[in-house]
């Protein structure tokens, strides 16, 4: 029998053999896992690192491991093919999510990304064998089966919607439930050892980078506070066009402590690149103040055929609270304990040697250090310098920290917070306690694109006396409050089956042709020697009227009389929708036309629920060169090219004129006047001046005020409205800057300048007597047509504008 010495002997043995033998395979798995795992941690964005360290794992490999075996000392280019391949899958594979969205919304490919590298793949099941690449195989194998395998399943069945299987039962809620019941009992088992593996494996990496501090979650850790979105059901296994579409949610949610949570919930449907936004019941809004559930209804009228996703959105405010214990001792007396060998921790019989931040549980964790190794030395009587003190928030959930609103810091009152990269104000002092402020920027307000958000800063003993106490080593603690609003996003996929000549309820709620002329040949009719249309316009003065009942209504209902529109008023067929129903709701005036910075105010053709409004354009927007089109089952506002433009008469022109001068608070006269001058009296809109820069009815000037007008082409001065428009903004600009005392000065300096004023004595006099005269917009005028007096044309501008004012009764 074998004694236990040859035992160790043998087993010694066989360890180094399993070691030496294939020694290059077994060195190529570490290397290539480490390498990985770093890919994972850094969530595969650090790009030079990737692909500097798949570039030398390939010319490696292809030197050593793939070298031509019966001709060692030659180097064959042929062999660098699977090192090439292997690292192209591992560098080019994740952006495959970004690239396809079916992709990167799969979570069984991107469980395979993460868990399978293709390097540890092909080097444990490709290449030769020895006792380490057996066990590395088998931890594979054990992998799929009971960790991978389950989340793999569960991604398939929501990828693939198996649920459009059509039976009685629900397939894909029952497999679904069945795969989570069944990785239930295993995850719980290997729960503890895996968390326990990464938040190892994480402490060491981020005590590495220095930049990322890690935390330990409080005596609450599995207290559920914070908001949760669970239970995603949708109402029905499929749905069809028209029909309305309902999905179910539970909302749960606790608070911490009594910081209320105001919670806004919405939903909403992904037609490929579109979301079409849902209704919630029984309210989008919730309070919450302790703890509550809330049952949620997410609704839509109708989707447009096809399979999809609906995802329920929860915007929430929440706050994480974490305290770090630090020592502190006299740095002499370290010293003296040091020199002599002593451990400070085992001389005082302190356990607790290397503390971490405690915080509370929710969507953030808080993470916190000294950079100084502990306890921390400080001088008591003298200068010390700022050491050492870092904060990161941490993203902990699968959700989005969309900003931190606010972040407080206390520090015991010897310390002041010093030389941070992110601004603190001093707050005040509370309770032996230091309160900093964060004060937000764009970095805090918008760190939804990263999964954590460091802060870094120095802490100086301003008191040292007083932080080191009376005792030989110090406990102190600081404390960090965060508060941020957090958004969190589940998703069910729905489906939508089309049905042959459906038709939406929209599609014929006008009047017919034939109704409309109905309803005139009976307004055409005469009674005791009036027809009925002037009767009854003799009594309808505004669109309200044509829903009024002190009239004969001839037996038609309200809205064919605003349809047909007998009095000739502006005026338009509003409904309203509920449900799938649309109806009519009242006759109203259209909307009075209005620009923000020389574009549209709003969306005027939204007015228009049904498409044969929207086609008809009752409010004739094109007068404004706007097209009303429907698309996507909403009416919305484009364009005209300029071919399609309408064109003015004299009288439509001085009414836009007129209109436009009012709306602005210019006179009238002014605009009419300078119209008048600058197109000879023709009104034309489409004059061109004899350069070609001077464009449309008031001569404006492409390349002088382009910036001023927001123009991004000559031909926009084509149409009639941005034409008026830009001149009310030059003829305003110029009065605004020269009515005032020190206005006039300026405007006396443009005169006199050199290069583009009026150097004729004469004429130069002239131009500075129109200081104050008619308010101010003499000095607009001359402004507007410019400084030079080349010529007594150009030096008479203002007067042949006031004559032809006076001439053509525009005042």
């Amino acid at each position: 029998m074998a004694s236990a010495k040859d035992v160790g002997k043998n087993f010694l043995s066989w360890m180094n053999k399993g070691l030496t033998a294939n020694p290059s395979i077994t060195l190529f798995i570490v290397i290539s896992l480490v390498i990985h795992l770093i890919d994972v941690f850094s969530d595969f964005r650090n790009t030079n690192f990737r692909i500097f360290a798949y570039l030398v794992l390939t010319i490696a490999a292809w030197l050593s491991l793939f070298k031509d075996q019966e001709n060692p000392g030659v180097i064959n280019i042929a062999n660098i093919k699977v090192p090439v391949i292997l690292s192209s899958i591992a560098i080019f594979a994740p952006y495959l999510g970004g690239v396809l969205p079916f992709l990167g919304s799969s979570q069984s490919f991107q469980t395979a990304i993460i868990f399978f590298p293709a390097w540890v793949l092909f080097l444990c099941f490709a290449m030769g064998q020895n006792w380490f690449i057996i066990i590395c195989r088998w931890i594979i194998v054990l992998l799929l089966l009971f960790l991978v395998f389950p989340t793999i399943i569960n991604g398939f069945i929501n990828d693939l919607r198996i649920g459009e299987i059509e039976t009685g039962i629900n397939v894909q809620q029952t497999i679904s439930n069945t795969m989570r019941d069944l990785s239930y009992g295993v995850n719980s088992a290997l729960t503890n050892i895996g968390k326990a593996w990464k938040d190892a494996y994480n402490s060491l990496i981020k005590t590495a980078t220095g930049d990322y501090y890690t935390g330990k979650v409080d005596e609450y850790e599995d207290e559920p506070v914070g908001v949760y979105l669970e239970d995603l059901q949708a109402a029905d296994s499929k749905f069809f066009e028209g029909e309305k579409i309902t999905v179910w949610a539970v909302l749960k949610a606790k608070t911490l402590g009594d910081k209320e949570i105001n919670i806004n919930v919405s939903c909403y449907a992904k037609e490929g690149n579109k979301k079409v936004g849902g209704s919630i019941i029984p309210q989008n809004e919730f309070n919450i103040a302790t703890e509550e559930e809330e049952y949620l209804d997410c609704t839509f009228d109708k989707l447009n055929p096809g399979k999809m996703d609906v995802t329920f959105n929860a915007e929430f405010n929440f706050e994480t609270m974490a305290y770090l214990k630090t020592y502190f001792m006299d740095k002499e007396s370290l010293r003296a304990l040091t020199r002599e060998g002593i451990d400070v921790f085992s001389h005082y019989k302190i356990s607790n040697i290397n503390p971490i931040a405690i915080y509370t549980n929710g969507p953030v964790g808080i993470g916190m250090r000294t950079a100084e190794p502990l306890p921390v030395g400080v001088y008591s009587d003298k200068e010390n310098i700022p050491f050492f003190f870092g904060i990161t928030i941490e993203n902990n959930w699968e959700g989005t920290i969309k900003k931190v609103t606010g972040l407080e810091i206390q520090v015991h009152d010897s310390l002041e917070l010093t030389n941070c990269d992110h601004v603190f104000e001093f707050k005040e002092n509370e309770d032996g306690y230091n309160i900093y402020s964060l004060v937000p920027d764009k970095r805090t307000e918008d760190i939804k694109t990263r999964k954590f958000h460091s802060i870094q800063c120095r802490l100086n003993p301003v008191d040292p006396k007083s932080l080191l106490g009376n005792e030989p080593i110090t406990t102190r603690y600081f404390r960090v409050t965060a508060s941020y609003v957090y958004e969190l996003e589940k998703s069910v996929p729905v489906e939508v089956e089309k049905v042959e000549d459906y038709k939406s309820p929209e599609e014929e709620v006008m009047t017919s042709d034939e109704k409309a002329q109905e309803f005139k040949d009976k307004l055409n009719e005469m009674v005791d020697g009036k027809t009925n249309n002037e009767i009854a316009c003799n009594v309808i003065s505004k669109c309200s009227d044509y829903d009024a009942n002190y009239y004969d209504k001839l037996g038609f209902n309200d809205q064919t009389w605003c349809d047909t529109n007998p009095c000739n008023l502006d005026c338009y067929s509003a409904f309203e929708k509920s449900g799938d129903e649309v109806s009519y709701d009242s006759c109203k005036e259209c909307p009075y036309y209005m620009t923000i910075q020389d574009l549209p105010r709003e969306d005027y053709c939204n007015i228009y629920l049904a498409e044969d409004y929207c086609e008809k354009d009752i409010c004739n927007f094109r007068d404004y060169n706007i097209e009303c089109q429907w698309y996507d089952n909403k009416c919305m506002m484009g364009f005209l090219k300029k071919e399609e433009w309408k064109d003015y008469d004299e009288s439509e022109v001085k009414a836009k004129l007129r209109e436009a001068a009012q709306e602005n608070n210019i006179p009238p006269e002014i605009l009419l006047g300078v119209a008048y001058t600058e197109t000879g009296g023709t009104f034309n809109k489409d004059l061109i001046g004899d350069e070609g820069d001077s464009i449309g009815l008031m001569q404006i000037n492409f390349g002088l005020h382009k910036n001023e007008c927001n123009l991004e082409s000559k031909d926009e001065l084509f149409d009639i409205n941005k034409n008026i428009e830009c001149s009310i903004k030059i003829l305003k600009n110029h009065y605004n800057n020269f009515c005032s005392v020190s206005g006039s000065e300026r405007f006396r300096n443009k005169v006199d300048d050199e290069e583009n004023g009026c150097i004729n004595p004469i004429f130069n006099e002239k131009y500075k007597s129109y200081s104050y005269e008619y308010g101010c917009w003499n000095m607009a005028l001359r402004a507007y047509n410019g400084f030079g007096c080349q010529n007594e044309i150009i030096a008479g501008y203002v007067e042949r504008v006031r004559n032809n004012i006076k001439e053509q009764g525009f005042d």
